[in-house]
């Protein structure tokens, strides 16, 4: 009779993991890291789920067997969740697990934020007279979200702030902060600088030229929107965009432009599965951010053009500069 318990507990063990582990239809903004564990990258959560039993023959009385098989299933879910934070993007070339080599300081804070876990939810169910119980436990990756705005661990202070510089060790932009580019001269200005051209009778005079599309004195935004418009990309804990090629990128935002406190409190970015969440978002980027269309998606990051990155980097010098305050969401779709 005992054996056949057993089996039936395990047989039940087995179909609830397989179902966790099945290719569920998540939103964009959720990534599956193995049966059991994954990544909410809306709350910025890492999560994981098991299960716990125990034999009755051992036990005084009921719930003390509930109280172990909670346990059991306790331990159960942080070694699963230990095993989600290492695998959790960095960049789109490097998870958790490879900055563990920069040194025991990193390894610490990784299990610093371990230490700051959290139950999320509990279930026991009684089945043929034992207790099945499940638990999820989740970390905290930044603490942007409610819930985590006041824990004292998260996976963000575990990776380093120059993290980018993993992602593209030989390119510009990726060892140090990128000072926002000037605007371009006016025309007038520009013209100053070349020898003046014969006057020509007021008839043939040539129209002004137009000023540069780059630079509408009106786009003072309050945070940035990028859309990617379905285009594959991981998220990340240290994103970057970028404009021009791989091979030779000019930076526009990474979490080398990030004050510290806010990098601590926030990351470097939001994610959203669409734009209309993105911009509802207006805690994180204000009731006015602009919005790009990012031409890409790459190993080294999310591509925009050069006129959305001159009208990026002159509002945040001419306005307030939502890049140093991390004020940056990407929505996965339109």
């Amino acid at each position: 009779m005992k054996n056949r318990r057993i089996k039936s507990l395990t047989i039940r063990l087995a179909a609830v993991a397989a179902l966790l582990g099945a290719a569920l239809p998540l939103q964009a903004t959720y990534a599956q890291m193995g049966a059991g564990a994954q990544v909410d990258w809306n709350s910025q959560i890492v999560q994981a789920t098991d299960f716990g039993t125990v034999d009755m023959q051992r036990m005084r009385n009921k719930p003390q067997a509930m109280i172990m098989a909670l346990q059991a299933a306790r331990v159960n879910a942080m070694a699963k969740l230990a095993e989600a934070l290492n695998d959790v993007n960095i960049d789109q070339r490097h998870l958790v697990k490879d900055g563990l080599a920069q040194g025991s300081v990193v390894s610490a804070k990784l299990s610093a934020s371990l230490h700051g876990a959290f139950e999320i939810d509990r279930n026991v169910e009684w089945i043929e007279g034992t207790p099945m119980a499940r638990v999820t436990m989740g970390v905290c990756m930044t603490r942007s979200s409610a819930r985590c705005q006041q824990q004292p661990n998260a996976l963000i202070d575990a990776v380093p702030q120059t993290a980018p510089a993993m992602s593209m060790p030989s390119l510009p932009g990726a060892s140090a902060p990128v000072a926002p580019m000037q605007p371009a001269p006016a025309p007038a200005q520009a013209m100053a600088a070349v020898a003046p051209a014969p006057q020509l009778p007021a008839a043939s005079q040539p129209a002004p030229a137009p000023a540069p599309i780059a630079q509408p004195l009106t786009d003072h935004a309050t945070g940035l929107v990028v859309s990617l418009g379905g285009a594959a990309y991981n998220p990340s804990l240290h994103p970057v965009i970028y404009t021009g090629t791989p091979s030779q990128p000019d930076v526009v935002y990474s979490g080398l432009m990030v004050d510290m406190e806010a990098y601590r409190k926030l990351g470097v970015a939001a994610f959203a599965p669409d734009l209309a969440q993105a911009k509802a978002q207006s805690v994180r980027v204000g009731e006015a951010p602009m919005v790009v269309a990012a031409q890409g998606a790459d190993e080294y990051g999310i591509r925009i053009s050069a006129e959305d990155a001159n009208r990026i980097r002159f509002s945040t010098t001419h306005g307030d500069n939502f890049l140093r305050a991390a004020r940056v969401i990407i929505a996965s779709g339109n």
